[in-house]
């Protein structure tokens, strides 16, 4: 038996593969213009919680010649097992001395995992945005690589309830016996951690701190801070500076206390005003 196909019909029965064609069209994308690698180091300085650095290489597409002048950024957002996200501090990064290779800083709060998440790296240049999933290793050793504090100022509500916009405190290298040094970077989380803005002089942070207009950054070897107490030098962009820590032993683990001050508030381990153990966070150290 024949069904009879009306006139209609047919012409939508042609249509149809032009349909498919035009969704398919390479005019509704636009040609990328950059190639991007992401080179981490390896061995010792393979990515890790805490500071971790690495290269991004980028490229033209069209004759793969180095890509230089550029601006690029990163973001980084943890995808956690139990379904939430957070960010990561992410420092400066700069164009180094091979030309089209970039050198980038990041701070990473955690490591990847099955039992701990994905870390999602998005690499954005003049409007197009690579995605690369870089693993994480758990720091090792029994150095803490960073610490919190934070104070009422940064505690606020949120229509999700209370929310502690906390100052992270990372160990920035390795602390040096010979010099009594130790290096800083500190960064104060922002929008349920999904921002974070580095911490100096004159940062603007949000509400309610806002601009901070002064700032004090001392550490110890004794925690009650009666004496070698090195006071920080702001080397902006979140980066401080500490020198002259007494009783630094290379190759030997020592604790140091570091205090945090910040518009004539003292920042503490739980947000209450500063009193005995909760007004410095712990690093645990061992010197070069």
């Amino acid at each position: 038996m024949f069904h009879r196909i009306k006139i209609w019909d047919i012409a939508f029965i042609i249509a149809l593969p032009l349909i498919a064609a035009c969704g398919n069209s390479s005019s509704d994308t636009a040609p990328t213009v950059y190639a991007v690698e992401y080179l981490p180091s390896t061995g010792m300085n393979a990515p890790t919680q805490g500071k971790t650095v690495f290269e991004l290489k980028i490229t033209k597409q069209s004759d793969g010649s180095p890509a230089t002048g550029l601006n690029p950024s990163v973001t980084l957002t943890m995808h956690m097992t139990n379904g939430h996200t957070h960010a990561t501090p992410v420092d400066s990064i700069t164009e180094s001395g091979t030309a089209g290779v970039y050198d980038c800083t990041v701070y990473y709060l955690m490591a990847s995992g099955p039992a701990m998440g994905t870390w999602e790296m998005n690499v954005m240049v003049d409007g197009e945005t690579t995605t690369f999933y870089p693993d994480v290793a758990m720091a090792m050793g029994s150095d803490n690589v960073y610490s919190t504090l934070y104070g009422a100022d940064d505690i606020v509500t949120t229509m999700s309830g209370t929310a502690y916009n906390k100052y992270y405190i990372f160990r920035d290298g390795m602390a040096s016996a010979s010099m009594g040094t130790l290096n800083l970077y500190i960064s104060h989380s922002e929008n349920m951690m999904m921002d974070f803005t580095a911490v100096s002089d004159g940062s603007v942070l949000s509400a309610p701190t806002g601009t901070i207009t002064s700032m004090i950054v001392s550490a110890s070897t004794d925690s009650a801070f009666a004496s070698g107490v090195a006071t920080g030098i702001d080397d902006a962009h979140g980066h401080w500076s500490l020198s002259g820590l007494t009783n630094l032993v290379s190759a030997q683990t020592t604790t140091v206390y570091v205090k945090l001050n910040v518009n004539g508030q003292d920042k503490t381990t739980n947000g209450a005003a500063a009193s005995g153990g909760n007004a410095y966070a712990t690093f645990v150290v061992t010197p070069q």
